[in-house]
């Protein structure tokens, strides 16, 4: 009984959107939608939490919202557009400053202690748009990753004029346990394309992370993040102590240019 009330729920949404189609300007009609999708998989969530067993609905909706999404991605126009209400129900969406390059995301509420994020990059080069999606719990190709939000989008230009998106996001573990992270990537010839673009003591990577325990972390009164210097010529990544705890530290990271490259370990920066 509650699979077809599940899909009477779909059904409905499909048929809404169907008839609003032809009465709103389509960026609202865009928002309703997600909004509605949205909303489905909040409501779904709520019941997922009494009746596990009966998860095949949220796991629609949120396929349903992932192709939705990149069907609209793929028109270059809606890049820089306001989606406020699909965002009031939880979309999570960052652009770039020159409105190139944007991040979607949110939590699909399939798991308990772990979330686990859907998350899809939208990218412009002249008068065309693509899409290139980060993680879908809903791909059966590849393994189960719980995949993250976006938390700030940074750009820089190196010495040749290359413009470098920094994306900074968030990983929930558990109900212990964080991770943050950078990864660094690039517009080229219509592609999205990570770069290694951090260079580490050991090695060059297009990606740095640190793992924290949130339950420690959330009782100091400490605001430790990765983040920059204001000319963006520092990058400061937070440095995490054996029992899994910030530290006030920072490993400092200086732009020659080319790339960041790992300078030393420094003490509290104010955030």
């Amino acid at each position: 009984m509650k699979k077809i009330i599940a899909l009477f729920f779909i059904g409905m949404f499909t048929c809404q959107f169907a008839s609003a189609q032809y009465r709103m300007p389509y960026i609202p009609y865009m928002d309703s939608v997600m909004a509605s999708y949205l909303k489905g998989i909040n409501v779904q969530a709520n019941a997922h939490k009494y009746a596990p067993e009966e998860s095949d609905s949220l796991f629609a909706l949120n396929r349903h919202l992932m192709a939705y999404l990149k069907g609209i991605a793929s028109d270059y126009k809606t890049i820089g557009s306001h989606f406020s209400n699909a965002e009031n129900m939880g979309l999570m969406s960052m652009i770039s400053e020159d409105k190139l390059f944007r991040i979607y995301a949110w939590d699909t509420w399939t798991g308990n202690t772990m979330h686990y994020f859907n998350s899809l990059a939208q990218y412009r080069f002249g008068n065309n748009a693509s899409i290139k999606v980060l993680n879908d719990i809903s791909d059966s190709s590849k393994p189960l990753d719980p995949g993250s939000y976006p938390t700030e989008i940074n750009t820089v230009k190196t010495k040749k004029g290359q413009t470098v998106y920094l994306l900074t996001d968030c990983t929930v573990a558990s109900a212990h346990d964080k991770a943050e992270g950078i990864k660094a990537y690039t517009i080229e010839n219509g592609e999205l394309n990570a770069i290694p673009f951090f260079k580490t003591k050991k090695k060059i990577t297009n990606y740095i992370d640190f793992v924290y325990d949130v339950t420690y972390d959330s009782l100091t009164s400490l605001i430790i993040s990765i983040h920059f210097s204001p000319d963006k010529k520092s990058l400061y990544i937070p440095v995490i102590t054996r029992t899994g705890h910030l530290a006030n530290e920072y490993w400092e990271y200086v732009f020659n240019g080319k790339k960041y490259v790992f300078r030393k370990k420094i003490k509290g920066i104010k955030v």
